[in-house]
């Protein structure tokens, strides 16, 4: 089994849900700490060297996003992305380790998994609750996996491959490949429970590259071109496999996370962020709590 890890990367500033920088503000050191079981492609959007000394394949390619340098990467070096069994498509704002890089790759063999993504770590950015970490599972079957953290098998990243051509953003593209690769009855999609990525707090670069209000006109465009307009919004958890390792169907699945985290950007003379926390009701009616 051989894997690759990518990215497209640059300089970030990074912050705590208490609103305070982050010491360790570089991802491509956490993915890179322990001894890996994966390759690193770097794609570089600005002008740092970001990544630089710890990638297999650099490139600086300024100004452009994650799925437009994927794109490039699959076109001008497809010899080089085809000796790899599993890819991780990964932003530069997901802190993990490399001990639970290596396990998330492993487990994408021993389930059979087509696509899948990490849970998320409740102390860091989320805005989709199912995605949140779930401690009664191993992992958890799904119909949608999110942009961020995208972890393909060879086969299904072929049935997907044309697509980063089609988005700058991201923004409903994450349902269409996870529509296009998820397959009824197969249990080949996940969200892996097993491990958790920290999803770090900080100002998007895809706002650089095309507006926020942008986002959702490009993204209504590419589902509409595939006549997929309905798929929005259908993510559902179906099954899990318990830490217990027994097998649980769900036709309604309640989380076990009770709050998440999320940051208010306020545009003005000056941009300003800051943290804030969505805490959910005994009714799961989400009531909002300013940091």
């Amino acid at each position: 089994m051989k894997n690759l890890v990518f990215t497209s990367a640059g300089q970030r500033e990074f912050r705590d849900k208490d609103n305070k920088p982050l010491v360790n503000n570089n991802p491509i050191n956490e993915w890179t700490k322990g001894l890996k079981d994966f390759d690193l492609v770097t794609y570089c959007y600005d002008d740092s060297d970001i990544g630089k000394d710890k990638s297999n394949l650099w490139i600086r390619r300024p100004g452009f996003t994650k799925y437009q340098n994927f794109w490039h990467y699959a076109s001008f070096y497809p010899k080089h992305l085809e000796q790899y069994d599993y890819v991780w498509v990964v932003d530069d704002d997901i802190f993990m380790s490399t001990d639970d890089i290596n396990k998330m790759f492993q487990m994408m063999e021993d389930y059979n998994l087509d696509l899948a993504q990490p849970s998320i770590s409740l102390d860091g950015m989320n805005y989709i609750r199912m995605f949140l970490h779930d401690s009664r599972y191993i992992l958890r079957y799904s119909t949608y996996i999110e942009c961020c953290a995208m972890l393909f098998s060879k086969k299904g990243l072929d049935k997907v491959k044309r697509t980063f051509s089609e988005t700058v953003t991201g923004w409903g593209w994450d349902a269409l490949v996870s529509d296009m690769i998820f397959e009824e009855g197969q249990d080949n999609v996940a969200i892996l429970d097993s491990v958790q990525a920290y999803h770090g707090m900080s100002m998007s670069s895809l706002n650089k590259v095309l507006s926020r209000e942008q986002h959702r006109v490009e993204g209504t465009a590419l589902l509409k071109k595939y006549n997929k307009e309905k798929i929005l919004n259908t993510n559902k958890v179906i099954s899990g496999i318990k830490t217990n390792h027994q097998r649980k169907h769900m036709t309604f699945y309640k989380p076990e996370a009770r709050y998440q985290g999320m940051i208010k950007v306020v545009f003005g003379d000056t941009i300003t962020w800051h943290p804030r926390t969505f805490h959910f009701t005994k009714g799961f009616k989400d009531t909002e709590e300013l940091k």
